[in-house]
């Protein structure tokens, strides 16, 4: 089988808008025993600022602060709140005029595992995303 015929079995809901990007990374993680399988809480959980390395709201802090240098507006305090739950996936979307940004977070309650992906881009388009491997 060539690269280039292969479908993945999951289909993503940030693949929707973004069919064609230049990477693409899934993560998948075993569940804990009695983990709730609500794909909602997962999201909220992973983007929870609350639960964030100090280092990493020190990085976001200085983001707000350096992309009004360059005249793209600050984040909303609400850019990674879920925006749609269809499944067993939750989407978490955030779009601006520099990019559009997908995460998507999926729980298989089956096989008990989380999988959830970091931005993907699209450099001819400018777009980027959270989608799993095409």
């Amino acid at each position: 089988m060539q690269v280039d015929d292969f479908e993945p079995a999951l289909r993503s809901l940030a693949l929707r808008a973004m069919p064609d990007h230049d990477w693409a990374e899934v993560v998948v993680l075993r569940l804990p025993s009695a983990a709730p399988g609500d794909p909602r809480a997962w999201a909220q959980a992973v983007f929870d600022i609350r639960a964030m390395p100090r280092w990493v709201l020190a990085l976001l802090s200085l983001r707000q602060v350096v992309v009004k240098l360059i005249g793209v507006p600050p984040a909303d305090r609400h850019v990674f709140d879920v925006n749609e739950v269809c499944g067993n996936e939750a989407l978490i979307t955030a779009d601006d005029r520099h990019l559009d940004f997908r995460c998507g977070v999926g729980v298989d309650t089956e096989s008990n595992d989380c999988c959830g992906s970091p931005p993907s881009y699209d450099s001819r388009a400018g777009v980027a995303g959270s989608t799993s491997h095409r």
